[in-house]
This record gives C-alpha cells, sequence and structure tokens, in this order.
C-alpha cells in the first residue's frame, strides 16, 4: 500500500511540472554560432551523466537525448521533477548517431485534406487519468509553415522531422494546441527553438526561428503564431519541424492534415 501512494505521488509531481516548466537559475551567457552548423540529428552522445547548466528545463534535457521526461526522471529519482539546478548531475542513456544528408529536392504534393490514421491505430487504447486530454485525439492540427519540403522524416537516415524552407519571418505557428513548455537556443543544431506539450504523451518542436513569440508557460492555440521561421544555426531559412511521442521522434504527416500549401507567404 505504501508503495502505491508513492507511485501516486510521484505522478501528480510529473504533471505539475508539465503544467509549468521550470528552468535551473538563468546566469548570463553568449550562444556562440558555429561555422559549420551541425544537424541536429548528426549528435552522438554515450551513455553517461548529463552536467545541469543554467537555464535547462527537464523537458529541454529529455529532448535533446530522445527521452520522454518522465522517463528522464524516473531514471534519476526525481520525485519533484521540476526541480533542478546548475552543477547537478543526471544519468542518461545512450544516444545513437544520426546521419548526416543533403537536403532532397522534392515537391510537395497537393491531395485531398482528409488527414491519415493516428500511429497505432487498433492497437490497445491507452488509458489516461481522469481530466486529461490524450494528445492522440486532439482534433484539430494545422501545418505549422508555408513552404516547399526540402527534408522529409526518414529514420533510416537519422531525419527526426521535416525541414520546411520558406520566406525569412513568415510566421511560424503551433500545431495544435498545448503548453510552451521550452523556448530558447541552448540545443545545438536547432537554432531558436520552441517545444510545445500536447497532452501527456506528445511534443512539438519548432527549429531554426528568426525570433521567438512565446513563452515556456504559456498556453497556445492551434494556428497560433508561436515565432517566425529563419536560418539560425542553419544554411538557409527554413523550419525544422519534428513530433515526438514518449520522447521518440515520429512522422509529423501522421497528425498533420494531407493538403500541404506550398505557395511561400503567410496563411
Amino acid at each position: 500500500m505504501a508503495r502505491f501512494w508513492l507511485s501516486v505521488a510521484v505522478m501528480l509531481s510529473l504533471a505539475a511540472c508539465a503544467d509549468k516548466p521550470r528552468r535551473a537559475p538563468i546566469a548570463e551567457r553568449q550562444i556562440g554560432r558555429p561555422a559549420v552548423p551541425p544537424s541536429p540529428d548528426s549528435v552522438f552522445r554515450p551513455a553517461g551523466n548529463y552536467q545541469v547548466r543554467s537555464g535547462d528545463t527537464l523537458f529541454k534535457i529529455a529532448f535533446e537525448h530522445d527521452l520522454d521526461y518522465r522517463e528522464l526522471a524516473r531514471i534519476n529519482g526525481l520525485d519533484d521533477a521540476c526541480l533542478i539546478h546548475p552543477g547537478q548531475r543526471l544519468q542518461v542513456p545512450g544516444k545513437a548517431a544520426g546521419v548526416r544528408t543533403a537536403p532532397l529536392a522534392s515537391v510537395p504534393e497537393r491531395i485531398d485534406a482528409h488527414p491519415l490514421p493516428r500511429p497505432g491505430a487498433g492497437a490497445a487504447v491507452v488509458v489516461t487519468p481522469p481530466g486529461v486530454v490524450s494528445a492522440s485525439a486532439v482534433e484539430r492540427w494545422v501545418w505549422p509553415a508555408r513552404g516547399r519540403i526540402i527534408v522529409d522524416f526518414d529514420p533510416a537516415k537519422g531525419r527526426k522531422g521535416l525541414d520546411i524552407a520558406g520566406m525569412r519571418d513568415a510566421p511560424v505557428k503551433a500545431v495544435a494546441k498545448g503548453t510552451v513548455v521550452y523556448a530558447g537556443s541552448a540545443l545545438r543544431g536547432y537554432g531558436k527553438l520552441t517545444i510545445i506539450q500536447h497532452g501527456p504523451s506528445l511534443l512539438s518542436a519548432y527549429g531554426h526561428q528568426s525570433s521567438l513569440r512565446v513563452a515556456e508557460g504559456q498556453n497556445v492555440l492551434a494556428g497560433e503564431v508561436i515565432g517566425g521561421m529563419g536560418d539560425t544555426d542553419t544554411d538557409q531559412v527554413k523550419l525544422h519541424f519534428e513530433v515526438r511521442e514518449f520522447g521518440k521522434p515520429v512522422d509529423p504527416r501522421f497528425f498533420l492534415p494531407r493538403q500541404f500549401r506550398s505557395e511561400y507567404g503567410p496563411g
């Protein structure tokens, strides 16, 4: 019985963290732009320890290591998943190296706007706690930007999301309602990055932005402008867009409408 109540306490602590991400205390620092921008998929991290830095959040650290934040908290025995501090060492499992590839010169399809089935359709239903809306049940998803898809999702080649080329400062939009759990530029290879949590299992990420227009802890709606398309930490103006389920990259097209507008400009 004591173990049961301890498990309940840990779950409530993690839920509280999801509502309001807390950073380690921030110290002033300059983040330089690398001479050759690395691909987000090309960084290899061996298993070991991660030392918490100023401004880190558990969401940011988990995202960087392809983990669910709750798993990272469990591995490190964090009863208060929100509370981390500079200098603290966290155990992290290994991260496989991805393959850097040249952008694809593909032309986006124009097809009817019928949504693709969600991943795991027909499989066992995941039961969520009362009052918590499952992310897979989000009714309305929209494309995060207008432009041209130059890199598609291909995990076999280390491509964790979509790259959409477009015009500088073109609107970047939240694909679904959710809560901003990270907004910053501390993840190498992603430039100015926004991460939004959609329910208990899904995150969406928006990299290389020219500007960030939302703050951590802010609630956003589907289609709400969260930033502008840019080229921070990359070699051309584009949006790098990812969807993570339980910390792992999944094909964004499973969640987005099938119709994609290729014209540049606001939409």
